[in-house]
């Protein structure tokens, strides 16, 4: 027998909303239902973001630094800045990310040299890239690999901005969120929705990782 040699197999929005509709129990026939069913699809988005950081969703973005500036606002749909490298003459350097209050407790927050920390700060409407020392050239340029948040759902016919290893848990998730909808649902069915949308979440995050090895070794002081 032969196979069907495509690899494109992929639910729009509507197709997974039908599918948790049957799990849950009858289908939607209003636009109400629809309407419902796109806002519990943002939230189940939302919380799966909050979860872990898809890799498809890590994106390397530029911050080009000016004399004396100490704060950068990224683009409004960056969430997080997970790794950071100062490029200057060509050559990368990578910076240390350190806490808020660590941040806070530098004396001299102005002094200009070669940026080598930089600092989060996870505004509520944007994200801001903190760095210090701050910039003593207005030609050094910071790479940075960001956190950006996933698309919303808007539409039916559209797909999901995620890759399709997520669509089992993005089902199963959906439906957990609608039963709360389902005065009637039973609380063990409910129970079931939700222990499928963890495993099945638990195994494409597991597959969605880096395969690069990770070493720690521990520094021993020898007493003297």
């Amino acid at each position: 027998m032969t196979t069907s040699g495509t690899t494109s197999f992929n639910l729009t929005v509507n197709e997974i909303v039908e599918t948790a509709y049957d799990l849950v129990g009858g289908e939607f026939i209003t636009g109400w239902d629809a309407k419902m069913a796109r806002r519990m699809f943002n939230l189940l988005l939302i919380d799966l973001q909050n979860r872990n950081q898809p890799l498809g969703k890590l994106v390397e973005v530029d911050v080009s630094l000016t004399t004396g500036v100490r704060d950068y606002d990224m683009n409004s749909d960056v969430i997080d800045v997970m790794h950071a490298v100062l490029r200057r003459s060509g050559v990368d350097t990578e910076m240390t990310r350190v806490t808020l209050f660590e941040d806070h407790n530098i004396p001299v927050k102005a002094q200009q040299s070669r940026p080598f920390q930089y600092t989060v700060d996870r505004q509520r409407d944007n994200v801001s890239l903190r760095i210090w020392p701050t910039a003593e050239n207005s030609t050094d340029v910071v790479k940075c690999w960001v956190v950006k948040k996933i698309e919303d759902v808007t539409g039916a016919r559209q797909t999901v901005d995620l890759s399709s290893r997520f669509q089992p848990a993005l089902m199963f998730g959906l439906a957990y969120f609608m039963s709360f909808k389902r005065p009637d649902m039973d609380a063990q069915k409910r129970q079931e929705f939700k222990q499928n949308y963890e495993e099945s979440l638990e195994h494409a995050m597991t597959e969605d990782r880096e395969r690069a090895d990770f070493k720690v070794t521990p520094v021993v002081s020898r007493p003297r």
